[in-house]
């Protein structure tokens, strides 16, 4: 086995998913940026979408940890 096989097998499920939700926030973070040619409504908009989006994330975050408790209860 190569070196990256070796450490794609020694990761676990938690750092797979960490890592896709990492990628998700930078797309979202890359999308909403405001660029130097935008356009005054594109930049009202962007600032828009970042507001609601970091309220929508905090807003889900106690039903994240909510349902990892349940599930650390299951599991044990």
């Amino acid at each position: 086995m190569t070196n990256n096989e070796e450490e794609e097998d020694q990761k676990s499920p938690s750092d797979k998913y960490k890592g896709e939700a990492l990628n998700a926030y930078r797309a979202f973070d890359e999308v909403l940026k405001v660029r130097k040619g935008d356009h005054f409504a594109v930049k009202v908009l962007k600032v828009t979408g970042r507001v609601l989006g970091i309220t929508l994330f905090i807003l889900l975050s106690p039903l994240v940890m909510i349902g990892l408790f349940l599930a650390f209860i299951a599991a044990s």
